[in-house]
């Protein structure tokens, strides 16, 4: 929870005012901006989350790491879903309305190898696991929300 807490706070920070900034609902060319600054707030939210649980555990084996990247994913995933869920039950959104629910839930997989190759960058001092999430992510995330 705490990596979905930071990383959206981050992402709503810079996207909220480029959203009212634009003041017409963002379109597939908008989020050529929004996709990359969601990638990133929330890898940045992720990396939050494992700095700390490493700090906690200093003395935590790179497999113990791995885990507990692996586990980060999930939490983040739930917590995305959750408050996607009852966002939508606070506005009486329309049933299927709830389709979105769908697509959230099929980005879970990604949360889940996400925080793993994020727990084995920061573990291992590779940036490459590093770019490869923040590119897949910003390339999920543009297709989510121009499509």
């Amino acid at each position: 929870m705490l990596a979905a807490i930071v990383g959206f706070a981050i992402q709503d920070a810079i996207n909220g005012p480029l959203v009212r900034y634009w003041r017409t609902g963002p379109g597939w060319v908008h989020h050529v901006v929004l996709g990359p600054i969601a990638a990133v707030a929330q890898t940045l939210g992720k990396c939050f989350a494992l700095g700390s649980l490493f700090d906690m555990r200093p003395q935590a084996t790179a497999s113990a790491r791995l885990r507990l990247g692996l586990l980060v994913g999930p939490g983040f995933a739930v917590y995305e879903i959750s408050l996607i869920y009852f966002n939508m039950a606070s506005l009486q959104t329309a049933v299927v309305g709830y389709g979105g629910l769908c697509e959230r839930a099929s980005a879970s997989g990604f949360h889940i190898y996400s925080g793993g190759l994020l727990a084995l960058a920061l573990s291992r001092g590779h940036y490459w696991p590093l770019v490869l999430v923040v590119t897949l992510h910003a390339w999920n995330d543009f297709l989510a929300g121009a499509g």
